[in-house]
C-alpha cells in the first residue's frame, strides 16, 4: 500500500499525469482516484489517501499547479487548436500573423524587456536564455491578430540556426548595453546580417528595409560607466532605417515608446502595445473574442516554436508581398 505521503517529489508529475488521465480535473475529487491501483499490473502498487503530513500537502499543491497548467493549456487547445489556421473557430489569418526576433549578446537585458512586454513585470535575478518563444493573442476592434516573440540568443554558436530565425522575422529588437562596447558592435553587426540575409532571400542586390529597433539599455548606470555615447550610436545607425530607444528595463524608462515603434513596424494596431490593451486570462480572452469589447491580449501558455521545417516553408512562402 502506498501512501500519499511516502510520494517523493520526482513522483509528483507522473502520478499527477495519470490521475489528470483518470479525470481527476481538481484536488476535490483526489481521494476518490487514489483509491486503487496505479496500473493494470499483477504488482501495480496500490495508493492509498491515508493521513496527509506536510510533505503530503506539498505535494498536493504540486498536483494543483499542474491540473490549473493542464486546465489552462487544453482549454485554449480546445476553443483553438491551431491559432494559425483560418479554419479553426475563431483562428488568426496569416495576414494577421507577426514574429518579432530579439537578438543581441547575453547579460544586456533582453529577457527583462521582453517580459515587460508580455507580462508587465521586471526579474532581477539574470538566468541566461537559450531559447525563448512566445505566443502573444490580441483581440482588436473584432478581428484576431499574434505575435510572436522568439529571442534567438542560444542560436549565437550556430550560424545556420540564426539564419533561419532571421529569414522568418518580421520585426527585429537589437539589444545592447550601455556600459558595454562590444555588445554595441555585435548589434551593429547583426544589423548588417540581418540586412544581407534579407536581400539575399529576396535575390535582390539592393538592401531592403527591414522593420527593426535598437535599444541602448541600462541607461540607469552610471554616466562614469557608459562606454558608448549617444552621438556615437546615432552615427553608426545613420542611414539604417532603425530605430533608437535608451532604455531601462529595470525602471521601466523609456519601453513604452519602444513597444509602440515595434506594434508600428510590425503593421499591427496600435492597441498592440502593452499600454493600450488589457491583458486577460485565457478563459475570459475566450469569451471575449465572441463580443465586440474592448482591446485585450493574452500570453498563449505554453507556446512552442514551430518546426525547423514548418519555419523553412515560412521562409519559402514569404517571398509574395504580405497584406496588411
Amino acid at each position: 500500500m502506498l501512501d500519499v505521503k511516502d510520494l517523493s517529489a520526482s513522483a509528483v508529475v507522473p502520478l499527477s499525469r495519470l490521475l489528470f488521465a483518470r479525470g481527476v480535473s481538481s484536488p476535490k475529487n483526489l481521494k476518490k482516484a487514489c483509491n486503487g491501483k496505479l496500473g493494470s499490473g499483477r504488482n501495480a502498487p496500490v495508493l492509498s489517501w491515508g493521513v496527509l503530513s506536510k510533505s503530503s500537502m506539498t505535494i498536493l499543491r504540486g498536483f494543483s499547479e499542474n491540473w490549473k497548467h493542464l486546465d489552462k493549456t487544453s482549454l485554449l487547445r480546445r476553443a483553438d487548436p491551431n491559432p494559425l489556421s483560418e479554419s479553426s473557430p475563431g483562428g488568426v489569418k496569416p495576414k494577421r500573423c507577426r514574429r518579432l526576433v530579439v537578438l543581441g549578446a547575453p547579460g544586456v537585458g533582453k529577457s527583462s524587456i521582453v517580459g515587460r512586454f508580455l507580462r508587465g513585470t521586471f526579474e532581477d535575478v539574470y538566468v541566461p536564455t537559450k531559447e525563448d518563444f512566445h505566443r502573444m493573442l490580441y483581440q482588436i476592434r473584432g478581428q484576431r491578430y499574434q505575435l510572436e516573440v522568439l529571442d534567438a540568443t542560444g542560436e549565437r554558436g550556430f550560424p545556420a540556426r540564426r539564419r533561419l530565425s532571421i529569414l522568418t522575422g518580421d520585426v527585429f529588437l537589437l539589444v545592447f548595453s550601455l556600459d558595454d562596447r562590444k555588445s554595441f558592435q555585435e548589434v551593429c553587426s547583426l544589423l548588417d546580417e540581418i540586412n544581407e540575409a534579407k536581400s539575399k532571400a529576396m535575390k535582390s542586390n539592393w538592401c531592403p528595409h527591414v522593420p527593426s529597433v535598437v535599444c541602448g539599455n541600462k541607461v540607469d548606470g552610471q554616466t562614469s560607466q557608459r562606454a558608448v555615447s549617444r552621438e556615437e550610436v546615432l552615427q553608426a545607425l545613420a542611414g539604417k532605417a532603425t530605430n533608437y530607444f535608451e532604455t531601462s528595463a529595470k525602471n521601466d524608462f523609456n519601453m513604452d515608446a519602444v513597444y509602440q515603434a515595434l506594434v508600428d513596424h510590425a503593421g499591427l494596431p496600435s492597441e498592440a502595445a502593452p499600454s493600450h490593451h488589457r491583458k486577460v486570462s485565457v478563459r475570459s480572452f475566450q469569451a471575449r473574442c465572441q463580443r465586440d469589447l474592448a482591446p485585450c491580449g493574452v500570453l498563449y501558455p505554453s507556446a512552442v516554436r514551430p518546426s525547423f521545417s514548418s519555419d523553412l516553408q515560412r521562409v519559402m512562402g514569404s517571398g509574395r508581398p504580405r497584406k496588411k
